[in-house]
């Protein structure tokens, strides 16, 4: 499937070329590590996910646990769904991936259905686009900052 995109240099409309999830939704035991943290501690895994997404101004490990507590009070309302699809329509974006049918409602029932699979979906496609687990490049790129 292809997208038009205008270019803002040339003022023109461009052919974007939109990419499939890498893994499935229940392709959760490709990755035992993100497997045991998106099942056992989804609100762990879903701030470093938004943390990685965000260009956020102040540390990742600050906005991770903003994000981590968000998670846990709406899990427990039965509202984490709403974040969830709000993270995966931003991944759809940021990394071009072709949404599925319903733009708006599939998001929203993958986290309502099985958070924990969409969760460590998202995980496997931040670590496949960009070579880490966002657990793993969150505190790098904190320990980066704090040294420089």
């Amino acid at each position: 499937m292809a997208e038009k995109e205008s270019d803002p240099l040339l003022g023109q409309q461009q052919d974007i070329k939109l990419n499939e999830w890498s893994t499935g939704l229940f392709d959760c035991f490709n990755d035992w590590g993100i497997c045991f943290c998106g099942c056992c501690c989804p609100c762990i895994m879903f701030g470093a996910n938004s943390a990685h997404l965000e260009d956020a101004e102040y540390p990742p490990l600050i906005y991770n646990f903003s994000c981590c507590c968000a998670y846990f009070v709406t899990m427990y309302c039965g509202l984490c769904c709403c974040l969830g699809a709000q993270l995966r329509n931003k991944m759809v974006h940021h990394y071009k991936i072709k949404p599925h049918n319903n733009y708006c409602v599939d998001p929203w029932c993958f986290h309502l259905v099985c958070c924990c699979c969409a969760i460590c979906q998202e995980s496997r496609e931040i670590k496949i686009q960009v070579g880490r687990t966002p657990l793993l490049g969150m505190y790098g790129q904190f320990s980066d900052k704090m040294i420089r």
